[in-house]
């Protein structure tokens, strides 16, 4: 995300925690004419504190501010609204945690046109503004993909987080992993045994199959389109296998960012059609 998109996510709810944290000690030391209301509302405040310190992921602090909503609830007992000396020393104990713990906290900034493509803003409940997380497989992927092929689910989101890290090697081999399961399925459909084998025979066979098929389209039960479909698809294979998987699964290939995001793009074009006419069988239950 961006530097400003970065501030309103983290900066607003640290300055609004900051200003929570004012309130409570102002509302504290002043003058009661209401106790009980009073203190039920130092409550609601301590409560928006608790987000925010969980917005921001402030462990230390978090324990503070639990230890004081539990001091001043109903069932505390000899802490009340007599305002103890012990009150102020905590809310400025919980200020120090609050500025340590926002110290550990590490940022890695992202490529600002990958986040718009693969990340999405969804709203913090309760603090008004927005996080930014990575879409769904199926917003990335689309939903046929993911009904069809539901064990690429694991590897085809490892690969997008990698991109966004612009780890490209890394992203490139989760995407060979991820098209096994679709590859084992093309097997499938020609009754071809794809169980701890490696690609070379298992393409092989189905591009014979494949050749066979083409003499007889009759003999698949889309005729000529299912011909032109599984050997377009074997051609993308054999590709992918001779010109990326080789050297990914032996150690040799190292892949650009450039390089990374043709594959992802690639491979999620080709899944899609894929997942048009294949899918996984569905597990006995």
């Amino acid at each position: 995300m961006t530097l400003w998109e970065m501030l309103q996510v983290y900066a607003h709810s640290f300055i609004k925690l900051l200003n929570e944290i004012r309130d409570v000690e102002g509302s504290w030391s002043a003058p009661r004419t209401n106790p009980e209301q009073e203190l039920l509302l130092i409550g609601n405040k301590l409560g928006k504190i608790k987000l925010h310190c969980e917005s921001l992921m402030l462990p230390s602090a978090l324990k503070q501010i639990r230890f004081l909503i539990e001091q001043i609830s109903p069932e505390a007992k000899g802490f009340n609204s007599n305002c103890p000396q012990e009150f102020p020393h905590i809310l400025s104990e919980l200020r120090r945690r609050v500025l340590e713990d926002m110290e550990d906290r590490v940022f890695l900034c992202l490529d600002r046109d990958k986040t718009v493509e693969f990340c999405k803003a969804v709203d913090i409940e309760g603090l008004g503004i927005a996080n930014v997380v990575l879409k769904s497989p199926e917003e990335i992927f689309g939903e046929n993909v993911c009904n069809s092929f539901p064990s690429t689910l694991y590897d085809l989101t490892e690969s997008v987080r990698c991109f966004l890290l612009a780890r490209g090697t890394a992203c490139v081999f989760h995407l060979m992993r991820a098209l096994e399961i679709p590859l084992s399925c093309m097997a499938a459909e020609f009754g071809i045994n794809s169980a701890h084998t490696n690609w070379q025979p298992i393409i092989d066979q189905i591009q014979s199959a494949v050749t066979k098929a083409a003499k007889n389209p009759a003999s698949l039960p889309g005729g000529k389109e299912d011909v032109e479909f599984y050997s377009q698809a074997t051609s993308y294979l054999i590709t992918l296998k001779d010109g990326w998987r080789n050297y990914t699964a032996h150690h040799r290939g190292k892949y650009t960012e450039e390089e990374a995001e043709l594959m992802l793009r690639n491979l999620r074009a080709f899944l899609q059609k894929l997942s048009v006419r294949l899918a996984e069988p569905v597990p006995a239950i």
